[in-house]
């Protein structure tokens, strides 16, 4: 086990044990985990709206100096030093979060606990979803997101970035098999993801 996936267990039963429910265990490991993320988030955030700030200086390089590609990679280089831009960071920051994604989810397929887990119509929080309620609350969270985001917005459009449009569909089908209450974290933790975003960009 490793020590993130520890972590997670213990900071998921400690929960249990303060309010005797397993769904309200995952509602708080899902505020936990933003509450650590949220400055990784505000970082790419503010990233995002400073390259879409200085893209068009950058397209306008990219005419200019479209038969130098050397001479245009140091221009580009040094717009973005130039105001901050750390495109490299942010896929940093974005990785940095992995581990933890990968711990919750060894944690949630190794709990026998999570077997009394039962809310509403879920029988047993270690057994995926019979009506496919969390899968879809994944999908439209995803979708929401996507809708909110310039940034993922224009990729969509994008040649590159087409695939980006079926990724709903893609959460939806991935989250079938797993277990309940792993979908019902991911469920919590897009909705919790589309209230920042939107914080961000409501208040700058």
């Amino acid at each position: 086990m490793s020590f993130f996936t520890f972590v997670v267990e213990a900071t998921i039963l400690f929960f249990h044990s303060m309010s005797g429910s397993w769904a309200f265990s995952i509602l708080l490991l899902s505020l936990s985990v933003k509450l650590v993320l949220v400055p990784i988030q505000l970082f790419n955030f503010k990233q995002q709206r400073l390259m879409a700030r200085i893209q068009p200086e950058l397209d306008e390089l990219a005419k200019t100096y479209k038969d130098d590609p050397m001479l245009l990679y140091r221009k580009m280089a040094d717009v973005r030093k130039r105001e901050g831009a750390k495109p490299g960071m942010s896929l940093l920051t974005s990785l940095m979060q992995l581990p933890i994604f990968l711990s919750i989810y060894r944690a949630f397929s190794s709990m026998p606990s999570l077997l009394a887990g039962k809310v509403m119509w879920l029988t047993s929080f270690a057994n995926p979803d019979p009506f496919f309620v969390f899968p879809m609350v994944v999908a439209l969270g995803s979708y929401v997101q996507q809708r909110l985001n310039p940034a993922l917005e224009s990729k969509a459009r994008s040649d590159m970035g087409r695939v980006m449009r079926f990724m709903p569909i893609l959460s939806f089908v991935f989250m079938l098999g797993l277990p309940s209450g792993l979908v019902l974290y991911y469920s919590l933790s897009g909705i919790l993801n589309i209230v920042t975003d939107y914080g961000f960009r409501r208040w700058g």
